[in-house]
């Protein structure tokens, strides 16, 4: 990624010029250079542009602060060093970044205007946690540089703009060129999944990516790449430090367990969601094992159904939670099952993921991944991976949050009879729950039907039921239908 040029710089100060004079995320100096002023203005500046939904704070030396006139300055910043001795002093640059925690990417730089000489330090906006130098958080008041602490109702409103601000609209990379951008992100990709023509010009390129929050424009012609944007079309995710563990793990085990790795997809680059997501449901569906069911009359190859897959794909990456340090959506293919973890706990309860409205944590990730049919207009699709398995006349996915994880499973063809007691439960409640959707009862025939059982075994169905009954996962239903006989169910929440 390319820094910025003199006259990339130059633009930046002219645009500030413009700004009112009572901004508080930038300063103008003369020649007052003191390094421990500078620190505090660091951290009192990075905490005002966030509060001012500024990406970047600055100083700049060389602008005279009472009437904007550039004037030049003295200070050489690049050659500034701190204290002395016979070994010389310490870099400021260094010095500056080890004393600000947390330690930002400050770019200090010397240069003309006019042939005046001016220097600036540069540096981002505060972001989850409040800017401090040398462990004191301090805030922009007008002029002044005073402590946070000081002054309760602003450091309020900055954790109030920390807890406001989605994920996917923070920054994920900054200062970047157009040609940053687009080296970066896979524009062509994003146009291709939209179904429309890409324009022309870079320029109306980087406008349509603004348009829709993948990047924000910066002072000086330079942009911000969002998380939303890194996440869906970053061409490697391994470019952008905060998200490159949010990339998508892909491990197939030689057995039921985890002891032996058979491979894991290693992928460089590692793309983003949107880029990925075709490449990665082929290399799911091409290491899957296909397993050989042995029916009532005859021998049959059963696979995964890919409707379960496409749909359970897509929630592991738009329902994660990505305050979890770490850790990133994973797919985990064993001998008889296929497992999809994400970090973060559901929102609502897993044995009501078919009936509730869905809900989200990254509202505009979703929303997108909609707009582009990577999932479904109307939210989760369960409905589609429970359908899907009884078609198939699998197990019943199960679904649960070990942790503060949400992990969904999908399981190999498995005869009636070598199904344990929870698989039977499991599949009577999500049967009820399915049919209810269609205002239907779950009865003894149905569920036999979902089992792909003869009617002389219905005895077997019956002990299912009743064993659900007693599990609290299904009631009588209130009003089985006309035709329908009394012993017809529901689901308990129904």
């Amino acid at each position: 990624m390319s820094d910025p040029t003199d006259e990339q710089l130059a633009a930046v100060i002219r645009e500030l010029l413009t700004e009112p004079r009572e901004a508080t995320w930038f300063e103008f100096k003369n020649n007052n250079d003191d390094p421990e002023t500078i620190g505090k203005n660091v951290s009192g500046l990075s905490n005002a542009a966030a509060l001012a939904k500024k990406p970047f704070g600055y100083i700049v030396f060389g602008i005279d602060d009472g009437d904007h006139r550039v004037v030049g300055t003295t200070v050489r910043l690049e050659s500034k060093t701190i204290g002395g001795g016979e070994r010389g002093g310490q870099d400021f640059t260094n010095w500056l970044r080890g004393l600000v925690d947390p330690t930002p990417a400050t770019l200090i730089r010397d240069f003309t205007i006019n042939g005046q000489p001016i220097g600036i330090i540069r540096f981002p906006a505060a972001a989850h946690t409040p800017t401090a130098f040398k462990k004191v958080r301090y805030i922009r008041v007008g002029p002044h540089t005073v402590r946070l602490d000081r002054h309760p109702d602003l450091e309020e409103q900055l954790w109030k703009r920390f807890d406001s601000t989605p994920f996917e609209s923070r920054i994920a990379l900054g200062d970047l060129s157009p040609a940053d951008v687009t080296n970066l992100l896979d524009h062509a990709k994003y146009f291709d999944l939209l179904g429309e023509p890409a324009p022309d010009t870079r320029t109306a390129v980087l406008e349509q990516l603004e348009r829709d929050a993948m990047l924000v424009r910066d002072p000086g012609s330079r942009w911000s790449i969002t998380n939303l944007g890194g996440l869906l079309f970053a061409k490697d995710l391994n470019e952008f430090p905060g998200l490159k563990r949010k990339a998508l793990r892909i491990i197939r085990y030689t057995g039921t367990d985890k002891l032996h790795t058979e491979r894991e997809r290693s992928v460089t680059p590692a793309p983003g969601y949107a880029v990925g997501f075709e490449s990665a449901i082929e290399y799911i569906t091409a290491a899957l094992p296909a397993s050989e069911y042995i029916g009532p009359a005859f021998r049959e190859t059963r696979g995964y159904p890919p409707a379960a897959i496409r749909e359970l794909l897509p929630n592991a990456l738009i329902h994660q939670d990505f305050g979890v340090q770490g850790a990133g959506p994973v797919v985990e293919i064993y001998a008889d099952r296929l497992e999809i973890s994400n970090p973060g706990a559901p929102l609502i309860e897993v044995q009501r993921f078919l009936d509730h409205p869905p809900r989200s944590r990254n509202e505009a990730l979703a929303s997108f991944m909609r707009r582009i049919n990577i999932c479904e207009e109307r939210g989760s699709g369960i409905d589609k991976v429970v359908a899907s398995t009884e078609l198939a006349l699998l197990p019943a996915p199960l679904f649960e949050t070990p942790g503060d994880n949400t992990l969904s499973v999908l399981f190999g063809p498995r005869a009636f009879g070598d199904m344990e007691t929870d698989d039977l439960i499991r599949a009577c409640y999500w049967h009820a729950c399915l049919l209810h959707f269609s205002h239907k009862p779950l009865t003894n025939q149905s569920l036999r039907k979902r089992f792909g059982l003869e009617p002389s075994e219905g005895s077997r169905v019956s002990r299912i039921i009743r064993k659900t009954l007693d599990a609290t996962l299904i009631k009588k239903a209130s009003d089985p239908g006309v035709g329908t006989k009394k012993w017809a169910y529901a689901p308990f929440w129904a």
